[in-house]
């Protein structure tokens, strides 16, 4: 087994990294953290597949509630390599086998678990 151990700071500089964007990850209990970027999403880890984590997803403040609602209709469920979002269901599943920090990892494993905690993300992964 291995585990995969990011500091939501780690993630932040991994976001703005590949995006240029400045993004805050906040812990905000176990499992659950919030990400302000124009908005703020608040997300709680409920699962994951062999290589990407699932999350249940809402916007915080009644602002961001009806802009999400418009984006909801407009765009509807966002499918890309390293992101899939279901607006019926509220979920988002970050696909980690597509990023170059984490694809290595996943050539000869898979997620077992995950969760956060301590304002780290931990992923425990064993060997395909």
């Amino acid at each position: 087994m291995q585990q995969l151990s990011y500091s939501l700071n780690d993630l932040e500089n991994l976001a703005h990294k590949q995006s240029g964007k400045v993004i805050h990850f906040t812990q905000i209990g176990d499992n659950q953290i919030r990400v302000n970027y124009l908005l703020e999403l608040q997300l709680t880890l409920i699962g994951h597949t062999d290589d990407a984590l699932k999350f249940k997803y809402s916007f915080g403040g009644w602002a961001a509630g009806l802009l999400a609602k418009g984006a909801e209709r407009v765009w509807g469920d966002i499918r890309t390599k390293k992101l899939t979002q279901d607006t019926q269901a509220k979920i988002i599943q970050v696909n980690l086998a597509v990023f170059a920090a984490f694809a290595p990892y996943f050539k000869t494993h898979h997620i077992q678990a995950a969760v956060i905690r301590d304002n780290t993300l931990m992923v425990d992964l064993i060997e395909k």
